[in-house]
């Protein structure tokens, strides 16, 4: 099982904010999880995944077009 974390760039649910959802992928399937992180700061986020030692990639192709970055 792999965790991912997508950050959007003003989603619908929160248009004023950048937002960090993580989800699991695990045989072919990914699956939402409820970790949220929610700031007006992008540095914020950032600094909380490196926290986690995550590193930071461009979206995949087929990723919502509100999703900035994905950290691994």
């Amino acid at each position: 099982m792999i965790s991912v974390w997508a950050v959007y760039d003003k989603p619908t649910d929160y248009p004023d904010r950048f937002v960090a959802r993580r989800y699991q992928i695990a045989e072919g399937e990914t699956t939402a999880t409820e970790d949220v992180m929610i700031s007006t700061d992008i540095e914020i986020i950032h600094h909380f995944m490196q926290k986690l030692n995550l590193f930071r990639t461009e979206p995949f192709e087929n990723d919502d077009k509100k999703i900035i970055e994905v950290w691994l």
